[in-house]
């Protein structure tokens, strides 16, 4: 295949990503010359979404720069597959939290009946937005 440039490869892999095509996706990411942090996302996103959490997991790990995004995405992916131990263990490894960082480890602690623990976490999150009071009166 041609040199494309960066777009037209994200393009691509967003492409194959909606149409769940990730083998395909996986050999057209091996073969960009550049990767930007979209390609890095696209990626990751999309091997997140039909459940290649180990894969996802060396996506996240290979990165050379993560954001809050991927942060929330791979900690999501890890909660939402019942592997809540790693992903607690990335939260507390993630160089800052957003809001969703603090909800997605509050509602997980509240699916699993830990509300003590999810009111601790919740008093020392630092700034409280409507979706985190949400959480904690309906957990």
């Amino acid at each position: 295949m041609p040199l494309k440039n960066v777009v037209f490869w994200n393009s691509l892999i967003a492409s194959l990503r909606s149409v769940q095509e990730m083998d395909l996706a996986k050999k057209l990411f091996s073969e960009m010359g550049f990767r930007d942090v979209v390609s890095w996302t696209i990626m990751m996103s999309g091997l997140v979404s039909v459940g290649q959490i180990v894969e996802a997991r060396e996506c996240f790990d290979d990165m050379p720069i993560k954001d809050v995004l991927e942060w929330n995405m791979i900690i999501t992916a890890y909660i939402k597959h019942g592997h809540v131990g790693i992903a607690k263990v990335l939260f507390h490894k993630m160089p800052e939290w957003d809001w969703i960082s603090w909800n997605e480890r509050i509602n997980e602690l509240l699916s699993r009946y830990r509300i003590n623990d999810a009111m601790r976490l919740f008093s020392e999150m630092p700034q409280k937005c409507q979706r985190s009071w949400n959480s904690i009166f309906l957990g």
